[in-house]
């Protein structure tokens, strides 16, 4: 029975995403309409403005944010930034998405 679950635990295994998106994807996620990718992109946004909301500096960037700021509006921030930086959306989402945070709610 054990065997039989491991193989099965293998043959079903779907990729991580976690540490391993780049503006490229995240970029990807925040421009589809509905679904899955949309929440995702809003979750992850949302991800790390609770990291820097109490000022926490993120990668070097620190964003102070006011209490009327939606979830949808600091996600179309980032998706502006994504769209306007081409050349940089190859680094790291949440640095890229943290230095966002920190042009547009600087402290």
């Amino acid at each position: 029975m054990l065997r039989l679950s491991l193989v099965l635990m293998l043959l079903f295994a779907s990729p991580v995403r976690a540490a391993f998106d780049t503006g490229n994807s995240l970029y990807e996620d925040c421009t589809k309409e509905g679904g899955f990718n949309a929440g995702y992109c809003m979750g992850y946004v949302s991800g790390v403005v609770d990291i820097m909301n109490d000022g926490t500096p993120l990668y070097g960037w620190k964003a102070c944010f006011p209490k009327s700021a939606t979830r949808g509006q600091v996600r179309d921030v980032v998706t502006h930034h994504l769209a306007n930086n081409p050349q940089d959306r190859h680094y790291n989402a949440a640095s890229l998405v943290a230095e966002a945070l920190s042009e547009a709610f600087p402290c």
